[in-house]
């Protein structure tokens, strides 16, 4: 997985990560929402990084998930992004708890070495 802008740029310049595309939603606490992320095939490059056991592993199928207007997730496995604990999508719950609606501030960008 990796996180890249959507110029198609890798994300290792300042910008801020927070979600802002609908991922939480406070009512009397906060719930996650349905914020845009689309499921696809690998494409050739990405296939072609992994080795059989890895693609076995991983499965056919890998989500884009964006994070805001400037940047996203790519390639986050399906069954990574599909995965529940109690009932909860936990990628979803995640990123829930970081939308800039519900935090009413910026997450900080990491600092890159």
């Amino acid at each position: 997985m990796h996180v890249l802008l959507l110029s198609g740029r890798d994300i290792r310049a300042s910008l801020t990560l927070s979600p802002r595309t609908g991922w939480g939603i406070v009512l009397r606490t906060i719930m996650p929402a349905t914020g845009p992320a689309e499921e696809r095939a690998w494409d050739r490059d990405e296939q072609d990084r992994l080795c059989e056991e890895q693609s076995d592993l991983l499965g056919d199928q890998i989500v884009d998930v964006y994070l805001n207007s400037r940047a996203y997730w790519s390639g986050v496995p399906a069954a990574a992004w599909d995965y529940e604990f109690d009932g909860f999508q936990v990628l979803r719950w995640l990123l829930s708890y970081r939308d800039k609606g519900v935090l009413g501030r910026d997450l900080g960008c990491p600092r890159w070495s």
